[in-house]
């Protein structure tokens, strides 16, 4: 009963001062604080209600996937020289939205979004004993609504992020790249470690966290989000990619942004000497450094997001200076020029640029030299794409890129390893792709569309249709490995809605029927009727 009149009373004093508020008898500077007080009331009476752990529990919920009830099919992807099978895996209750992969002793380790670790084996999925120490409890509890949902609002669980996960054979140690919450509306940009006992092939920990770099306050008010988290083991060192945490200004001609400001660790990347501790910044002038990689004959590079286009393969060489926020091959947003561009000359800056830029963005994700995969692939670099939603292969010679191929993927790219000859992606919609070499379609050295385009009967299908991989160009989807495929679920972008909610599978009478009358099988569809009768159909299908 007296926790029932102290909440009436809370609820009856926010009454009265958003009713002062609105007429005007709070004056408007101080609108602010009102709306704070508000909300951590709103946000506090939640947490009463629901109690702690439930209200935790509920936000990590709301950013789960959900289980599929119908598994992706297998299919072929083309590429200029290989054949490529792709499997899926999908992520059940996977926080979905980032995440990262590291082989540890020839075995795939899987961490989430929000510090979770697990092993995939056997089609299997399982939760390591330990997690990320980034004190997400904290976050949730402490975080002032910009909306959970639970209630009509949304947790900002987005915004404590685990980057990058690496392994150090070496002293047998995990270190992850993730934000920490530290207190209310705080977060710092920390790299911790722990070690994994070499006697136990389920990765028990040994010892406890350790952190091994951290970063100034982010003042974030727990709704902004803090990009970069590359890591890379190289030499006995531990090379770390630190975002930006702002753009830049011009004050008296001069240039202020915490990217060029040596006493900043943002828009930096660093080297941690791993036998030691001691922390080294290696280069500058970086905006979103996503992810490292280090080549065959130890060049290390590093991509990253540019603003509107001008993202960004850099070589990364100790001392430099890479630009950001003055230097970029891409615009503001919403313009078609860089305001900073001319004050290079001004601060006296000597800028280093790309090796490579994409024009327009692709929002690159991750990258690596490829090896151990196949001989027409291996020595090329590999980067996934969350906006292109591919996966690029560039031809890489004496320090620059000769060619660059787009591979379509349909799913945001989050993180690539290389594996017992797979390519295995994270995806941020929580799949797991595999992508291994056909060698079956590759002994016969003929592609998908070489193979029926000159067979008579598929004329017609083939005005529209193709035995390729569907691109966002494509006019119609692709009939390659269309048999049991589920009805609508091609990577093809312009299906109509009747054929996108049809249930079913393509099986061979559900084929003819659809060939020889489209809109009988499903009312609505933009399949036009091609005048194929059902005998015409099954002889086409069979």
């Amino acid at each position: 009963m007296k926790q029932i009149r102290i909440v009436v009373g809370l609820v009856l004093i926010l009454v009265l001062m958003y009713s002062a508020y609105i007429n005007n008898v709070i004056p408007k500077q101080y609108t602010s604080e009102v709306r704070s007080v508000a909300r951590a009331f709103i946000h506090g009476l939640y947490i009463f209600q629901k109690g702690e752990n439930e209200y935790i529990a509920e936000a990590v919920k709301t950013e789960l996937s959900k289980p599929l009830i119908v598994n992706k099919v297998d299919e072929v992807i083309e590429t200029s020289l290989l054949p490529l099978r792709k499997t899926f895996f999908h992520l059940d209750s996977f926080p979905k939205g980032a995440g990262s992969l590291v082989i540890v002793d020839e075995e795939l380790l899987v961490m989430d979004r929000l510090g979770g670790i697990y092993h995939y084996v056997d089609n299997n999925l399982k939760k390591l004993s330990f997690s990320v120490p980034n004190r997400l409890d904290e976050f949730i509890i402490n975080y002032e609504l910009s909306g959970y949902k639970g209630g009509g609002r949304k947790v900002g669980t987005s915004t404590l992020r685990s980057h990058s996960i690496v392994y150090y054979k070496k002293q047998r140690r995990l270190f992850v790249s993730h934000t920490k919450f530290i207190k209310k509306n705080i977060t710092r940009f920390v790299v911790s470690s722990i070690g994994i006992d070499e006697d136990d092939d389920s990765f028990q920990p040994k010892g406890t966290w350790r952190t091994d770099f951290e970063s100034e306050n982010i003042y974030s008010n727990a709704n902004a989000i803090f990009g970069g988290g590359g890591l890379l083991i190289h030499n006995d060192s531990l090379f770390v990619s630190v975002g930006y945490s702002g753009g830049g200004e011009i004050e008296n001609g001069k240039l202020i942004s915490p990217t060029q400001d040596d006493k900043s660790k943002f828009g930096k990347i660093f080297k941690i000497n791993l036998n030691n501790g001691v922390v080294q910044q290696y280069s500058k002038g970086h905006r979103n450094s996503q992810s490292l990689a280090v080549t065959n004959n130890n060049q290390i590079l590093g991509i990253e997001h540019g603003p509107q286009g001008g993202d960004e393969i850099n070589l990364i060489q100790l001392g430099k200076n890479y630009g950001w926020p003055i230097a970029t091959y891409g615009t503001r947003y919403g313009t078609y020029d860089y305001f900073l561009s001319e004050h290079i000359a001004k601060n006296n800056l000597n800028i280093i640029n790309p090796i490579f830029s994409f024009v327009p963005s692709i929002a690159p994700s991750s990258i690596l030299q490829i090896n151990n995969f196949n001989d027409r692939w291996n020595s090329d670099l590999l980067i996934g794409a969350l906006k292109a939603q591919s996966i690029y292969r560039l031809k890489f010679n004496d320090g620059r890129v000769i060619f660059s191929e787009p591979i379509w993927i349909g799913h945001r790219v989050r993180d690539i390893v290389i594996l017992n000859h797979k390519v295995i992606l994270l995806t941020d919609d929580s799949f797991l792709i595999f992508l291994e070499v056909d060698k079956d379609i590759l002994r016969i050295n003929k592609k998908g569309k070489d193979l029926y385009n000159n067979e008579p009967k598929l004329f017609k299908c083939l005005v529209c249709h193709h035995f390729g991989n569907t691109v966002p160009s494509s006019m119609a989807p692709s009939l390659a490995k269309v048999y049991n495929r589920r009805i609508g679920s091609d990577t093809f972008e312009k299906y109509s809605e009747a054929l996108k909610n049809k249930k079913g599978v393509w099986t061979k009478e559900n084929l003819i029927s659809f060939i020889s009358n489209p809109s009988d099988f499903v009312s609505g569809t933009t399949m036009p009727d091609m005048g194929v009768s059902k005998e015409e159909a099954r002889e086409i299908i069979e």
